[in-house]
């Protein structure tokens, strides 16, 4: 059987349960596996694939520090190498 894909998954704050609009500035965290909605994807995803890393940024953090954001992101999925990328 093939090995398992290796996911990255990028969520907002909300949905990694960090807080509504008043923690949308919350800079990049990382963290390994699933978080949030991705424990459900994680699951239905079975032996096909699998979340190994998932990136947690604040909404307004993104939008208007784009150059940061970029570059912080990038740096994370280079360390990660996924096969996919789920946003």
């Amino acid at each position: 059987m093939p090995a398992k894909l290796r996911v990255a998954h990028y969520i907002n704050q909300f949905f990694a349960g960090k807080g509504g609009e008043e923690q949308a500035n919350i800079g990049l965290s990382v963290t390994e596996g699933p978080a949030g909605p991705g424990k459900r994807l994680d699951a239905l995803m079975g032996d096909m694939g699998q979340i190994t890393t998932t990136l947690i940024a604040g909404d307004n953090w993104a939008t208007e520090n784009p150059e940061v954001a970029g570059r912080e992101i990038t740096d994370a999925l280079r360390d990660a190498s996924p096969d996919v990328i789920v946003s």
